[in-house]
């Protein structure tokens, strides 16, 4: 008798992990199916800002008020030394489904300046907010400003003007006398993003972006988190696929060894496994770890 996969679904078992990891932190999932648990978990994923430690640059116009420079000092060590920086997040965090319309399409973080951690885990709101955005190693201060500035399109022209080697893969126009059509105002991109709809930012004579952040779908969620359910959805079938239709060939170049399978009927499942994955055939008592 050749080995045979008798149960898997890998998708779902992600799923599963996913949502039990999203209601380990109150978020309630009990309603959403299995591709919108995934669309939600790669949006809060994406909404969160890693802790690592980064270098911080600030704009040739950056400012902060004298009443501020103490805060500000105290969330820049914190940037610097790798720290959590949830609490200076906004509080709509709590909500899986709210559009971020700053960061889904420009790539834009908003951070509180508040010191005073309060009961709810968030420090203690600020007018002001610093405005910023983040690579793997770095932090990038655009400037300190009035809650709000959602759609202020002088944000993404100081990005291009103090580092436009970060957002230079989203330039799709460069050229002398480019123009759109319409130069939609900031008003009028807030109601565009209402819609879902996204836009073209000139940020001087010569140069024209797309958002940063790849901006919505016609759904409102964010365009890069349901691209990135969709590869790693599509990437766990084709794993999958190719185990049921090549069960031995690729059993073998896992294991080493047939020889480990008594059992020929497999039920196979995904689990944790420290920073990744792991494999489990439960009939042979068998675990494989995967990268995650």
């Amino acid at each position: 008798m050749s080995i045979k996969i008798k149960q898997i679904d890998l998708f779902k078992d992600w799923v599963g992990l996913k949502k039990v990891e999203l209601e380990s932190k109150n978020f309630i999932t009990d309603d959403l199916d299995d591709d919108m648990i995934s669309i939600l978990y790669f949006t809060l994923q994406n909404r969160i800002i890693p802790k690592k430690r980064r270098n911080i640059f600030k704009s040739n116009i950056f400012h902060c008020p004298d009443v501020l420079i103490n805060n500000l000092s105290f969330l820049e060590e914190k940037i610097r030394n790798g720290e959590e920086l949830l609490p200076h997040q906004s509080k709509r965090l709590e909500n899986l489904e709210d559009k971020d319309g700053l960061l889904f399409d420009w790539n834009i973080f908003h951070l509180h300046l508040g010191t005073t951690l309060e009961s709810d885990g968030f420090v203690q709101r600020t007018g002001p907010l610093l405005y910023c955005i983040f690579d793997d190693q770095n932090a990038y201060f655009i400037q300190i400003l009035n809650h709000g500035q959602w759609t202020n399109q002088g944000l993404l022209k100081i990005i291009h003007e103090n580092w436009p080697q970060t957002i230079k893969n989203f330039r799709i126009c460069e050229g002398q006398n480019v123009t759109l059509t319409h130069n939609p105002s900031d008003s009028e991109i807030n109601d565009f993003r209402k819609a879902n709809i996204n836009t073209l930012i000139k940020v001087d004579e010569n140069v024209i972006y797309l958002g940063p952040g790849f901006g919505f779908t016609s759904s409102g969620h964010s365009a890069k988190a349901v691209q990135n359910h969709i590869r790693n959805k599509n990437a766990l079938n084709d794993f999958q696929e190719l185990l049921v239709k090549n069960t031995e060939q690729e059993l073998l170049k896992l294991f080493g060894s047939l020889e480990v399978i008594k059992i020929k009927e497999l039920e196979l499942s995904m689990m944790n496994h420290q920073e990744g994955f792991k494999l489990v055939e439960k009939n042979n008592n068998l675990e494989l770890f995967l990268k995650q």
